[in-house]
């Protein structure tokens, strides 16, 4: 449920039509976690193609957008990145907290190594991303952040 009202609102939010540009007006920024394939590619491409100037980071090099490489996983990394892009842009607009990894393996199966990394990318890359993002949005007064999931976290796995 939590999904489909995510996309529905990513897709809200990009289906306005292109507005010009005043001169004075900036060129609105987002920027998607885990953007180089899949949905986070789509979701760049779409951002993209509405005038966003689009940020990509991931650790999977890709030719949309402006790609930055970065481990999700690595909480100070994701921060760094995103401050680096706030003090180049002067302002973020949109958040797409997309990358996510998910292990199809019984729980007994799962190395604590697996489950950090799962934990890293899926819940510390997404608390990172929000954390950087929020001090220009709260300047800006606006801002639109998207957490993204996938029906891995209500399926479960029979042992």
């Amino acid at each position: 449920m939590a999904i489909l009202q995510y996309s529905e609102q990513l897709a809200n939010m990009t289906q306005q039509p292109k507005r010009a540009k005043s001169d004075n007006e900036a060129t609105p920024v987002a920027i998607v976690t885990g953007g180089s394939k899949g949905i986070g590619e789509a979701c760049v491409e779409k951002l993209l193609s509405q005038g966003y100037d689009v940020y990509n980071l991931d650790i999977v090099p890709s030719k949309v957008g402006n790609f930055v490489e970065v481990d999700v996983g690595r909480v100070a990394d994701v921060e760094a990145a995103i401050a680096s892009i706030a003090t180049q842009t002067g302002r973020i607009d949109v958040l797409v907290a997309n990358a996510g990894v998910y292990l199809s393996a019984n729980i007994e199966d799962t190395t604590e190594e697996a489950l950090d990394r799962i934990i890293s990318i899926n819940i510390k890359g997404a608390y990172a991303a929000v954390r950087a993002v929020l001090p220009s949005m709260k300047e800006q007064k606006k801002g639109s952040i998207i957490l993204m999931s996938s029906d891995q976290a209500f399926v479960g796995k029979k042992t």
